[in-house]
């Protein structure tokens, strides 16, 4: 019997990814932001707000790996590994902002040409 995950074509068209990524983006720079006032507040540099920063980032490349990447890709039967697939999620989690827009342009060009 074949997984139903693996059945499903993917649902999301490359418009709303292209959305999701963009609000990922907003939501990133408004964090930074909120953290950046918090340094003005305190008045002095605070090297444990770094944490937050790299905290936030990652947590915004997890959502959009949860949100956008299950329902944008089908992994293929033959080349869903754990190795495969974990690296090309933990790479799109590490360098999402650069990543998604690459992933985008890519699917866009096999689709549109």
């Amino acid at each position: 019997m074949e997984d139903s995950a693996l059945a499903e074509a993917p649902s999301m068209t490359l418009k709303k990814a292209w959305l999701g990524y963009a609000l990922g983006l907003v939501a990133m720079v408004a964090w930074w932001a909120i953290l950046g006032i918090v340094m003005l507040i305190i008045g002095k540099n605070q090297p444990w707000l770094f944490l937050p920063l790299i905290i936030g980032y990652l947590i915004i490349g997890v959502t959009l790996n949860i949100k956008i990447l299950r329902r944008i890709i089908q992994w293929h039967p033959i080349y869903s590994t754990i190795d495969n697939v974990a690296n090309a999620k933990l790479g799109m989690i590490v360098f999402w902002p650069l990543s998604y827009p690459y992933l985008f342009i890519r699917m866009a060009i096999a689709t549109y040409l």
